[in-house]
């Protein structure tokens, strides 16, 4: 009850301005059918970020929580209890079709409690662990409140188009996880070196840690009796949040939902909004760690705490810290543990390439005689696109167990602290490693590609007209070059041709030149073009005729 920061930013579609904007120390007034009423005095609000708005406790309120019945239980969190506010109303600004800004909160008058409507509610009423009591559920029932409208086929939805504006197990089911000890599987993890939570939701205070001893036979229970401080909350615990999803409704008359005043101050329901405000039929509402640190610290509870008594035969660990809770702003008990095994991972450090895996060894080393607890395992801050199992997933005593992480090709290059946990019962140890995301090397170059050489033997002819004379071509590969190379001959004006067109690998055709009577005496360029695949070479011969009769130019012709 110390004081809360509340946002909605995450609320709308990307196309709605959000912003939040209320005075400092504003108080918090009555809003139904006849306009505002008074204020409350007992908490007021301001703007605590761009996205959220703080409430305070301003007067002091005494409750006493005093826990289990029987001092062997220890810490019940059934009895754990959870705060609700009843009859809340969020003004809303409409700036623009697709502008809204949040002006802070107001409460429902025709609540018949006419103030701000906070009831304290015990985990196991929520859980069903015990069933709410008929007056409380009457409370619950909001009967108060006007049936909202709802869309039909939802839960809850009747025929008629609306909803019991009454609280029902669905909600009840959001509003314990605000406990995140109704989970059983939740444990008090903080890492190595820090002073938070793992999930920055808890940070240990500087107050005196609490005795649970049983006192020896025949001595009596000890209690303690003490004020712990709020205190600044630490770095770690600055990220904290705690999540809720809301219908929004369209009471008419006021309830939440979008609406506003008419001239008469009488609320009526807006449909102004543009439709990427009015299509987004849920808020989500996120408390989170609270700025305004200042309304907080300093702030005092007292705690008195009797230990089991011998007849209780309790056997549980016997002292416990006192926590700050970073969202809500209250105190959270938890025991410490006496260790009874240790974590290690090997190697500390591993590379791997993006799409590859690579592995650590947890191992579990216990500290007490005849240990044989099942310890669990966990890992936490892997990157983007990483995936981790362990094998086993859980060991029994003394043990290892093989941690593989597997990146993939969209997994960012760099170095990650990634954190082991090791869980058994309440105790948590963990360690950290580190994992380095490299990006796959350049493929290697393509081998040299294969080529082939022509060539030509002899590479002079002589022609007497009319005759011929012939060549040896030859393919000789280069690099292992196995292909087929097509063959072709440029005459020059002679008339030339292959023995074949095509040689596979190494081989070689013949060229066979011919130059007849009318053929005039010179020299004659002939050209042998090979091609395979992409490769092309050319070789020469010269051709040299001689005149008519071997070289007699002024014969007359016969």
């Amino acid at each position: 009850m110390l004081g809360t920061s509340l946002s909605f930013s995450d609320s709308f579609s990307s196309q709605v301005s959000n912003t939040v904007k209320t005075q400092i120390g504003f108080h918090i007034f009555g809003i139904g059918f006849g306009g505002s009423s008074s204020s409350t005095t007992q908490y007021t609000q301001e703007t605590d970020s761009s996205s959220s708005i703080a409430v305070n406790q301003t007067t002091a309120l005494t409750t006493t929580i005093p826990g289990p019945a029987s001092s062997a239980v220890g810490l019940d969190h059934d009895v754990d209890l959870i705060w609700l506010w009843l009859n809340p109303v969020l003004d809303f600004s409409i700036d623009s079709s697709n502008s809204i800004t949040w002006t802070g909160f107001e409460f429902d008058t025709r609540d018949p409690v006419g103030d701000m409507d906070v009831i304290a509610l015990p985990v196991k009423f929520l859980n069903g662990h015990q069933a709410i009591p008929t007056n409380i559920a009457d409370v619950l029932a909001r009967r108060w409140a006007s049936r909202v409208l709802c869309t039909a086929g939802t839960t809850g939805c009747d025929a008629t188009g609306t909803a019991d504006p009454g609280l029902d197990a669905n909600d009840f089911a959001a509003i314990l996880k605000a406990d995140p000890f109704a989970t059983p599987s939740y444990v008090i993890n903080i890492p190595s070196g820090s002073n938070c939570t793992a999930d920055g939701r808890f940070c240990r205070t500087s107050n005196q840690n609490l005795l649970y001893s049983p006192p020896p036979a025949g001595g009596q229970p000890i209690t303690q009796t003490f004020s712990i401080s709020h205190e600044a909350t630490a770095t770690q615990g600055q990220g904290a949040s705690d999540s809720r999803e809301v219908s929004r409704t369209g009471d008419l008359n006021g309830s939440f939902g979008f609406a506003k005043k008419d001239g008469g101050g009488k609320t009526i329901f807006d449909f102004s909004f543009s439709a990427d405000v009015q299509n987004a039929t849920k808020m989500t509402m996120t408390n989170k760690w609270s700025s305004t640190s200042t309304q907080k610290v300093g702030q005092t509870a007292s705690v008195t705490v009797k230990g089991p008594s011998t007849a209780d035969n309790y056997t549980g660990p016997v002292e416990f810290e006192v926590f700050q809770d970073n969202v809500f702003g209250t105190f959270m008990f938890g025991f410490i543990p006496p260790p009874t095994f240790s974590l290690s991972a090997s190697p500390s450090s591993q590379s791997v390439v993006q799409g590859s895996c690579t592995s650590y060894t947890a191992s579990i080393s216990a500290l007490v005689s005849g240990f044989s607890s099942t310890v669990s395992f966990s890992v936490s801050g892997l990157p983007a696109n990483t995936t981790a199992s362990f094998s086993p997933a859980s060991v029994t005593g003394a043990g290892n167990s093989t941690l593989t992480v597997c990146t993939s090709s969209s997994t960012p290059t760099g170095t990650s602290n990634l954190t082991i946990n090791s869980v058994s019962g309440i105790e948590v140890h963990s360690t950290d490693i580190s994992l380095t995301v490299n990006a796959p090397p350049p493929p290697p170059p393509p081998p040299p590609q294969g080529d082939f050489n022509l060539s030509n033997s002899p590479g002079f002819l002589d022609i007497v007209p009319p005759g011929s004379a012939t060549s040896a071509i030859s393919v000789s590969p280069v690099n292992g070059f196995n292909g087929a190379v097509s063959l072709s001959v440029d005459g020059g004006g002679l008339a030339a041709s292959l023995s074949s067109t095509s040689v596979t690998g190494a081989g070689s055709v013949t060229l066979t030149v011919r130059a007849g009577r009318a053929t005039a005496p010179g020299n004659y360029l002939v050209t042998i073009t090979g091609t395979g695949g992409n490769l092309t070479h050319s070789t020469q011969i010269t051709v040299t005729v001689e005149g008519s009769g071997g070289g007699c130019q002024f014969c007359s012709r016969q």
